[in-house]
């Protein structure tokens, strides 16, 4: 069994696992990069050390090779439990960033119409 440690390591390989596990298709190099907001050279390595330890599987053609997550790993399951808590958590933040957002934009918005009458009112009262 690993380690959470062992299975994440660093950013890019938490990425990379992170969009193939989330995702659900296969993937060229590419495109997983963009998705992993990582460099093609880095997602190219870390594609190499999942393979290895079967974490991710390869296919399409040898010119266009296309990456998906193995989900008959042992450690599978662990994982997209993982990921799918860390979504939720991730939404449940940005609802609430929202939320204070929203509540920010709506003083604002009230203050600038306020500004808005007055400065209306002192244009037709100056006339």
């Amino acid at each position: 069994m690993y380690t959470l440690g062992d299975l994440l390591k660093n950013k890019t390989r938490t990425e990379v696992l992170r969009r193939l596990v989330t995702i659900g298709f296969p993937l060229g190099i590419r495109s997983l990069a963009v998705f992993a907001g990582a460099h093609p050279y880095a997602t190219s390595k870390v594609l190499g050390e999942l393979l290895l330890e079967g974490l991710v599987e390869k296919g399409g053609t040898k010119s266009r090779p296309t990456y998906c997550f193995c989900e008959v790993h042992p450690e599978a399951k662990r994982l997209q439990l993982i990921f799918e808590a860390d979504r939720d958590e991730r939404i449940r933040r940005d609802r609430e960033a929202l939320s204070h957002r929203a509540q920010a934009l709506w003083t604002f918005n009230r203050h600038a119409q306020s500004a808005l009458r007055q400065a209306k009112g002192s244009l037709h009262g100056s006339v």
